[in-house]
Parts: C-alpha cells; structure tokens; sequence
C-alpha cells in the first residue's frame, strides 16, 4: 500500500481548553490511500514480498484517468500528527463517524474483521468510530464528506498535579480537623 495523498488542515482561534480565550490552534493531518487488491496463487508467494497491494493511480484522479472508485479497489483514511498549539492539553481522534457514498456494497476493514454492507446514495453512519477507515467497493463508486471526531483533554502530566494537589489539600483539611 503506498500513501497517496495527505490532507494537513489547521484550526485557529478556538477555546478548545475551556478558559475563553479562543487562543488555541489544532492541527492534524488526513492520510488517503488507494490500493487495488488481488488474489495469487500460492506458489507465487515469495515470503517477504509485497504481492496483495498494488496502487493504482488511474482511478483515484492523482494521475490521468477517472474520478470514479473501481470494484475490488480499496481506500484507506488515518489521522496523523495530531498537535495542539495548549501544551497543558492533549487532542486525541476519536475516530471517523460518517461518510457520504453512492448507493452500492461496501466491505468495511481488513482480513477477518471485514463487514459488508448495503447502503443507498446517502451519508453512511459507522456503527462504532473507526480510528482507521477501510473500504472495499464491490462496483464503481464515489465518496465525500469524511467526518470524524476528536477530544481535548488535560495532558496526563496537569491531571496528576491536579489530582495530587487535590489530594494535599485533603489531607491538610484532615490534619487540621483533628
């Protein structure tokens, strides 16, 4: 599988940390693959070859050729390099939720964890957020609209001061009702 294409997109002057500022930025990056898949025989197998992923760049429109989404052919999406502009804050992905597809089959993750499913032309909900999203298109298809979620927290460092400041305190209050 070769990576194709990468998305970077920034958000500026949020309040991502709750102190009502809107001074945060948040950026990540959107990782697209493509990749035919087939099927060899075994004794073609050579042991550390690469012979189930092929890209094909036709048919993804990054060179000449069709916009569309062929059958058997595979698209991957990950998020990476995740940075929060708060260092006493952590972005994490939740995931991808939802993506618009034109009406057809569709076969969702890898190997033995693979689902198939039907769906007309619409935004199509995933029943749980897929961290990383795989899918299969069993005829010529299209997609857009890729949606996903992300969550702020505390960096795990503050949270611990939090917590054993938190715990001090309580003790002190303790000792001094004694």
């Amino acid at each position: 599988m070769n990576v194709n294409l990468v998305y970077s997109y920034e958000l500026t002057n949020l309040d991502l940390d709750g102190e009502g500022d809107s001074a945060d930025t948040m950026s990540w990056d959107v990782v697209f693959s493509a990749f035919e898949t087939s099927t060899v025989a075994s004794e073609q197998v050579t042991p550390g070859t690469q012979v189930m992923a092929a890209y094909d760049g036709t048919e993804f429109n990054v060179g000449a050729g069709s916009t569309t989404w062929a059958a058997n052919e595979s698209i991957q999406f990950s998020v990476d390099n995740i940075v929060l502009s708060d260092a006493n804050y952590e972005a994490t992905f939740d995931g991808f939720t939802k993506l618009w597809l034109t009406a057809g089959t569709y076969y969702l993750g890898t190997g033995a964890d693979t689902t198939e499913f039907t769906t007309a032309q619409e935004t199509y909900t995933f029943s749980s957020a897929q961290d990383v999203l795989v899918l299969t298109a069993q005829a010529s298809e299209r997609n857009r609209n890729l949606s996903g979620t992300f969550t702020v927290i505390p960096e795990p460092a503050t949270l611990g001061l939090v917590v054993a400041f938190g715990g001090g305190i309580i003790f002190v209050r303790r000792r001094l009702s004694m």
